[in-house]
């Protein structure tokens, strides 16, 4: 052997542990390391020589490699399979909570302050068991579309960051989710309040009164109150499902544990808008636009008339997104194929001499 081949054949055995090096540290990277690492970007000498020395591997041996290679499954899921998912979990979940919704609404278009079990027993009393359920028809007519446009638009626009999970990518994916929804629920919000509120209404009577722009009475509460809620409880959902460990589609009652803790805050916090919403929505409201809303109802109750109707709003919010989201997730994994990827780093610069 000459002694160009033998320094070749060196070089191509240092290509090669090089890449075995590489292969490794993907192996040891499938946990994510949450330390921060500082990153410089003016190459190492030892990099430059790694770099160098696997450019001399010969293609088909980088191939056998490669494909080695530990890899993890991901769930490939297309815009289609997202939207149906989404609005068979909306479906299930808003059939099993609806009757705590009308005692919410009852309470936040009533002028005097009510408990929920006072106003659960007016109702029963007075129109009924049915009278827990009117409007349902309404609502899932626009629950199925709402939750598949909202929850595939969250997951097509989480598919742009390289890491999902992360903050920046939770918050954005879910606020342009709470404008879609807004844009589809607002009509369906006007209907289901007044019939609820009402129950001598019918869906098209309320239809043919308002007429289309009509419809999108509240507008500004609703998107309001939708980008803040979403934002608020997938940011959180995505946090604790990160801190409790829980891969999407598996270990079903953690995910329901993380779904619902999210959803208590949330609920919470967007009360106000929600009441708002209904008080420019309800059929006997006397002022109109958001802020003389507020004002008239601040000048009844005070700032603590902004929250009535809180507690049966998060009691029906919480397991109903517990039942949306944990649907979703197995859903998606039942449903959807798998495709085999390298792990990603958890810092994307540690493979940057690779």
């Amino acid at each position: 052997m000459t002694l160009r081949n033998q320094e070749m054949g060196c070089t191509s055995s240092d290509a090669e542990d090089e890449l075995h090096s590489a292969i490794g540290l993907l192996a040891r990277k499938q946990r994510p390391d949450t330390r921060r690492v500082s990153v410089s970007h003016t190459p190492s000498s030892a990099s430059m020589e790694s770099s160098s020395n696997l450019a001399q591997l010969r293609p088909h041996k980088t191939r056998e490699l490669l494909a080695a290679a530990p890899k993890v499954a991901r769930h490939q899921q297309s815009v289609f399979q997202s939207m149906w998912i989404g609005a068979t979990a909306g479906m299930g979940g808003i059939i099993a909570v609806y009757p705590v919704d009308v005692v919410k609404t009852r309470m936040q278009n009533s002028r005097v302050a009510t408990s929920a079990v006072q106003t659960l027993t007016t109702i029963f009393r007075n129109e009924g068991v049915g009278s827990f359920y009117k409007g349902l028809g309404p609502q899932l007519c626009g629950t199925i579309p709402d939750k598949a446009v909202s929850l595939a638009t969250r997951e097509f626009v989480k598919s742009f960051f390289d890491k999902p999970n992360e903050f920046k990518a939770s918050l954005t994916s879910a606020a342009v989710s709470g404008v879609m929804q807004s844009i589809v629920m607002n009509p369906v919000e006007v209907v289901k309040v007044r019939m609820q509120l009402d129950s001598t209404l019918k869906p098209l009577g309320v239809i043919r009164e308002l007429g289309l722009q009509g419809l999108y009475r509240g507008y500004t509460a609703c998107l309001s109150r939708d980008v803040m809620f979403a934002s608020t409880y997938f940011t959180l959902y995505d946090m604790a499902k990160t801190q409790l460990g829980v891969q999407d589609g598996t270990s079903l009652g953690w995910s329901m544990v993380a779904a619902s803790t999210a959803g208590i805050p949330a609920a919470f916090l967007s009360t106000p808008l929600d009441l708002l919403k209904t008080r420019m929505q309800s059929r006997d409201a006397t002022v109109q636009g958001f802020m003389n809303t507020y004002r008239q109802v601040t000048a009844q109750g005070g700032i603590g008339a902004l929250f009535s109707g809180w507690g049966p709003r998060v009691s029906r919010i919480a397991p109903q997104f517990g039942i949306v989201l944990v649907s979703f997730d197995w859903l998606s994994h039942r449903f959807t194929p798998t495709v085999e990827h390298l792990p990603e780093p958890a810092d994307t610069d540690a493979y940057a001499d690779y």
